[in-house]
């Protein structure tokens, strides 16, 4: 280390004392360290230079320059004047820091944790025995790389205050490219060490495209910029955020506008929010944010919620197309668990307007920035509802009791409206009875989940009323026709996952019934009377059957489906069957025989079985049959003969 003055004295006659040049070179920082008995932690070099005068009784150090230089490319630097030293008076330092190696700064923070200080400058002035800082800028690594840098920040003075208290004034924040920041904020913090009397206002103009990602394939100008205002303070003893304004400008495909006040932040207090959004062609949208275009209309959200203390209410409104779907909800969270009550209605809705805002939401979040995804991939969303709720945890953090009431479906055949009730307490959840309008039947399902234990599994039960046959052969592109009318009941419990697992895994049993209905062959007749009565039989002329009643329990396990008494009943004929299939395995095995009603124990005209493979089955006729012999000898049928009861059964 080298330390040098050199000076002359100043005569009695001017005052007396002396005056020179200081000049200081520390050599290596560790091999000071080590001489000073101090761990090793520093390396570099430090030197100084200043002009100083030494006049009783002040010292004054003026064209003061000095630089320290580490080892990791950090530099600190000071150049100014200090009046007095003694009284430290007279300051007058601009001090300049640099905490990083040049043109190698820190990755960008996206989270508070990885914030880090990459440069500092500030004028310190001291005066009557206290400092200020004075144009102090502190530049850090947050935002990503379009919005820059959370910087600079400045602060006109650093201060104590007539009161004691250390006071930030004049503090300007700025993010964005300097000659046109996207955000710029005002304010001051009068109480800095216990952060009281905050007060902050500013103003935002964003290119919304920094919103989206994929930003190669933005059409950025089409998007136009969001502006707005927004102010803050703590003036009531709490922060509040006293105004949020913010509005799409420049653009013709959308129109967002949201306001937003907020009572006390910390305690999620007195809340006032609204928001509108407008999308006037969705397809145009996705197209303009980098997404995959779906052919689906006008989109409107509208949303909007007031809140006091631990009540809020909310109401959302989604109008997709020519379709409106709305939400009130009452939210209170007094007690130990979150409690939302509420209504979704709908006076009318298409489904195909339904399915279309579910893609176009669902690829509108994916395509959002979140923090650290910059220039990331993301699969193209399917518009899965799944996609925009996390059903799971809204139904394990709160108690849910929801109405559903949607009046009229439109551009279906089949659903025609729709009821329900969901609702769900410490994490047992329940969604029905929800009754379903369907082609002129009806049908009411219940499904249960406890998303504590067994969240994957759900539980279905239900009945189905009035069910169209006729409609049912057409879905199944069969070559007969037929009509009647099913009713049943269900109850099924399997995987969630998907619609794949579920019905792949489900078990449980099925009871399907119907009566007074009919087939477009006669060839049920034929196996159950036999050729020569068949050939004389109404059946045959008008090839139609009339079925007057049907019963099939079924059971189900897995993908197997088995049943022991399917029974099909016309005038003359009782069609008994038993057997299983499984479309997981791809086989099938049902035997089946035919005979006169109220004649179980005449032989079948025509027994057969089905048999093989589930894809392509073999039907034989057997040479024997099955459903012909009581073991206990019973012979006669009872004189109140039960409809499609397998006639073997009942007899006595």
């Amino acid at each position: 280390m080298t330390l040098d003055f050199n000076g002359t004295p100043i005569t009695t006659q001017n005052g007396g004392g002396f005056e020179g040049k200081l000049t200081l070179d520390t050599g290596e920082i560790g091999d000071l360290l080590e001489l000073l008995r101090l761990d090793r932690d520093m390396e570099g070099q430090a030197n100084l230079m200043a002009d100083i005068k030494s006049q009783h009784p002040k010292l004054k150090i003026s064209d003061i320059s000095t630089a320290l230089n580490l080892a990791g490319g950090q530099l600190l630097t000071a150049k100014g004047s200090v009046e007095n030293l003694i009284g430290f008076e007279g300051v007058d330092l601009a001090i300049d820091g640099r905490f990083y190696p040049q043109g190698t700064p820190p990755e960008t923070a996206t989270d508070i944790k990885d914030l880090k200080l990459t440069n500092l400058s500030t004028l310190i002035v001291g005066t009557e025995n206290a400092l200020e800082f004075q144009d102090l800028t502190l530049t850090t690594n947050a935002f990503d790389n379009e919005l820059k840098q959370i910087g600079p920040v400045r602060f006109g003075r650093v201060f104590r205050a007539d009161n004691g208290n250390l006071m930030l004034e004049d503090i300007t924040l700025q993010a964005g490219p300097q000659d046109r920041p996207y955000l710029t904020a005002k304010g001051n913090i009068k109480d800095l060490l216990r952060l009281k009397e905050i007060d902050f206002s500013g103003t935002m103009s964003i290119p919304a495209s920094l919103f989206f990602q994929e930003q190669s394939m933005i059409d950025t100008k089409s998007l136009g910029s969001v502006e707005g205002s927004f102010s803050a303070d703590d003036l009531q003893g709490f922060l509040s955020l006293n105004q949020f304004d913010a509005q799409t400008v420049d653009t013709k495909i959308w129109q967002l506008k949201t306001q937003a006040k907020l009572g006390n932040v910390n305690d999620f207090e007195d809340l006032s929010f609204d928001l509108d959004l407008e999308i006037d062609d969705s397809a145009r949208f996705l197209a303009a944010i980098g997404q995959k275009t779906v052919k689906a209309g006008p989109l409107k959200v509208n949303l909007s919620a007031q809140g006091k203390q631990e009540d809020f209410s909310s109401t959302i409104a989604v109008t997709p197309g020519n379709s409106k779907l709305s939400a009130n909800l009452e939210t209170s969270t007094a007690g130990a668990r979150p409690v939302t009550k509420g209504k979704v209605s709908s006076e009318s809705i298409a489904l195909q307007d339904i399915k279309d805002a579910v893609v176009v939401a669902s690829r509108i979040e994916a395509s959002f920035r979140q923090p650290g995804t910059t220039g990331q991939k993301h699969s193209g969303s399917k518009g899965k509802v799944t996609d925009l709720i996390e059903a799971e945890d809204f139904l394990l953090d709160q108690d849910v009791d929801l109405s559903i009431e949607i009046k009229k479906i439109a551009g279906e055949q089949m659903i025609t409206s729709l009821s329900s009730q969901l609702s769900a307490s410490n994490g047992l959840a329940q969604l029905g009875p929800v009754d379903v309008a369907y082609d002129g039947g009806r049908f009411s399902a219940t499904a249960k989940m406890n998303m504590a234990k067994s969240p994957q599994l759900l539980s279905l039960q239900g009945t189905i009323k009035d069910w169209n046959l006729e409609t049912l052969f057409s879905e199944l592109n069969t070559k007969y026709s037929a009509e009647g009318r099913l009713h049943g009941s269900f109850a099924f419990t399997g995987n969630r996952r998907s619609i794949e697992a579920y019905v792949n895994s489900m078990k449980g049993s099925t009871l399907i019934l119907m009566s007074n209905g009919g087939i477009s062959t006669s060839l049920l007749e034929l196996s159950g009377l036999g050729i020569f009565p068949w050939l004389i039989s109404e059946e045959l002329r008008k090839g139609y059957s009339k079925i007057t009643c049907l019963a099939a329990p079924i059971k189900i396990t897995a993908g197997d489906v088995s049943f022991s008494s399917f029974v099909a009943e016309t005038k003359k004929v009782q069609l008994v069957a038993h057997g299983d299939l499984d479309w997981i395995k791809n086989t099938i095995s049902i035997q089946a025989e035919a005979r006169k009603l109220g004649k179980p124990l005449s032989r079948s005209a025509w027994p057969f079985e089905v048999v093989g493979s589930l894809t392509h089955p073999k039907i034989k006729l057997l040479h024997h049959n099955i459903f012909q012999q009581r073991k206990d000898g019973a012979t006669e049928l009872p004189e109140n003969r039960k409809s499609c009861v397998p006639d073997i059964s009942q007899l006595r």
